[in-house]
């Protein structure tokens, strides 16, 4: 699967960390999302993935201590969503709290 990223995150690091994170999580890279959130990319409850071509990250956003994104794909010429709720233990986005998937 293509991960492609729309979301504009020029002016922001905390964006770009949520949208790198988001990339991570529908990549599988277990090495990155273990390094910064405990529980590890196992925890995280994803919907499977058949038949995806690409999934886009439409935003990334932050505030504080917490993050989301909202991703869209195709599935029988159908758009589907999912989106991901990230809280970090600090402002800073270094290591992750809680990663919270919804899909729709």
């Amino acid at each position: 699967m293509k991960v492609i990223q729309k979301a504009n995150c020029n002016n922001s690091p905390k964006n770009q960390t949520i949208a790198d994170l988001v990339k991570s999580i529908l990549l599988g890279d277990e090495l990155s999302i273990n390094n910064i959130y405990a529980p590890g990319l196992a925890s995280i409850n994803l919907p499977e993935f058949k038949n995806i071509d690409e999934m886009i990250i439409e935003t990334a956003i932050s505030h504080g201590k917490v993050g989301s994104s909202l991703c869209s794909y195709q599935v029988d010429n159908a758009e589907k969503y999912i989106g991901f709720f990230i809280e970090f233990k600090t402002h800073k986005a270094k290591d992750v709290s809680q990663i919270i998937v919804t899909a729709g």
